[in-house]
């Protein structure tokens, strides 16, 4: 199959990252991704510290940029032939990768889009 880098622009998320991670985490141990990628996009907490602590590849930008800018920075690092975008407030769904590799077994498939949540709370239009 494909490997799979996750990469994670982050700015300020120091707090977020060990709920963010811990998923993660336990896909690059099982084997089901290839590493995770925390781009710190010149926060001033300590983001970079605490992924890498937590066990993430740290990547960090010359200067801040947002998150666009942080994850085509990730592309040019990255090892995976997919690269999984999560947002770093998101928590990814055991399956992911799973997922993400038996859409892209479709060699039509360029790219695939994946929703926070199936069934929002908030049934109105945003959602």
């Amino acid at each position: 199959g494909l490997s799979i880098s996750v990469v994670i622009p982050a700015y300020n998320a120091a707090g977020l990252l060990p709920r963010v991670l811990a998923p993660l985490l336990a896909m690059l141990q099982a084997g089901e991704i290839a590493e995770i990628l925390v781009v710190d996009d010149r926060s001033t907490d300590d983001t970079a510290a605490v992924a890498r602590a937590l066990g993430a590849r740290v990547l960090t930008m010359a200067r801040n940029g947002g998150p666009g800018a942080a994850r085509n920075f990730a592309a040019l690092h990255a090892t995976g032939e997919i690269l999984w975008l999560v947002d770093s407030d998101v928590v990814a769904h055991p399956g992911g990768p799973a997922q993400i590799a038996a859409a892209f077994a479709d060699p039509g498939v360029v790219a695939v889009f994946g929703s926070y949540d199936d069934a929002p709370a908030d049934q109105g239009w945003m959602s």
